[in-house]
C-alpha cells in the first residue's frame, strides 16, 4: 500500500485532525485496520486513536480515498465519533 497524498486539516474544537488521504494498494481495497496502521504511523499517533470514517473506491481503479479522524484523546474520540464507526475501526474491518 502506498499513501498518494495526504491533507489534514485541524479541528481545535473537536480537537482532532480530519484526513483525507489518497492510497493506491495492489490487489483488493485495503482493510480498515491496515489504514489506520498507515496513517498513525505517518501521523505519529497511536492506532487507537484513529478512526476510519469512509472508504471509496471506483470501479477498476487501484486506489481509494479514504477519510478519517484522529483524535488527541480516546475520551474524545468515544465522545465525538458516533457508535457505529467506532465499532467498525475496533472490528478490523472484517468482513460480514
Amino acid at each position: 500500500m502506498n499513501v498518494l497524498s495526504m491533507e489534514k486539516r485541524e479541528n481545535k474544537l473537536l480537537n482532532r485532525i480530519e484526513v483525507i488521504a489518497r492510497v493506491e494498494f495492489p490487489g483488493g481495497t485495503p482493510r480498515r485496520a491496515e489504514l489506520r496502521e498507515e496513517i498513525s504511523k505517518r501521523l505519529g499517533k497511536p492506532v487507537d486513536l484513529v478512526f476510519i470514517r469512509k472508504i471509496l473506491t471506483e470501479y477498476g481503479k487501484r486506489e481509494a480515498l479514504v477519510t478519517a479522524t484522529v483524535y488527541n484523546r480516546k475520551e474524545d474520540a468515544l465522545k465525538f465519533e458516533p457508535a457505529h464507526i467506532i465499532k467498525r475501526n475496533e472490528e478490523g474491518g472484517k468482513g460480514k
